[in-house]
């Protein structure tokens, strides 16, 4: 019995490593799509991590995140800035800006976002720190998939000075580390929690 209990323990902290809420994102720029046909690559990076709800369908809506957004620098050839990036809520009626939903389909199986998909064509919204436009102060960052191109091709934009600067290129999702340093832990727990019941 005393086995069954330590089983069933270890399947709820699986269970609780499996629907993590915090995720790790990393985007990389293979093309440039807008203002940046001139610059060689590697074009922009975006790196960082995002706090999500679970919808029950596959999707998740990210509710906090934070990062660094790396771009050529307009005023110096082969130069890059980087740049603090922070979530924003979402805004679906926006123009003559970016719309973003914030939402995620990390296991790229929900109709949400299309099979294959990792984002939808709506996206994460971003403020950058340090920049502005003129109808926005901080600047906008959208990272949002690019259904023309096909599945899994996204594009990352800004409408900052740099006058609506973007490329296409890769994203990716993965469960944080602590999650499964959490699980670990959990293991660890009901482990010598067995240990000293024998002793």
């Amino acid at each position: 019995m005393r086995q069954l209990g330590v089983f069933l323990l270890c399947l709820l902290a699986l269970a609780a490593y499996a629907n993590a809420d915090v995720f790790g994102f990393s985007y990389t720029g293979t093309e440039s799509s807008a203002g940046w046909g001139n610059t060689p690559p590697p074009y922009s990076t975006i790196y960082g991590t995002l706090t999500a709800t679970d919808n029950g369908d596959g999707s998740w809506t990210v509710t906090g995140g934070s990062g660094f957004y790396t771009f050529p620098d307009p005023d110096y050839a082969n130069n890059f800035v980087s740049l603090a990036i922070t979530l924003i809520p979402p805004e679906t009626n926006n123009p003559p800006l970016f719309t973003w939903d914030n939402v995620i389909c990390p296991e790229e199986n929900s109709t949400v976002c299309g099979i294959g998909n990792l984002l939808d064509e709506n996206g994460l919204g971003f403020s950058i720190a340090g920049t502005t436009h003129y109808y926005t102060n901080p600047a906008e960052l959208n990272i949002y998939l690019e259904p023309d191109l096909g599945p899994g091709i996204y594009e990352a934009a800004n409408n900052s000075v740099l006058n609506w600067e973007g490329d296409d290129g890769t994203f990716s999702i993965t469960p944080e580390p602590w999650s499964i340093s959490l699980f670990i832990t959990v293991l660890a727990g009901i482990a010598a929690r067995g240990a000293l019941k024998k002793a």
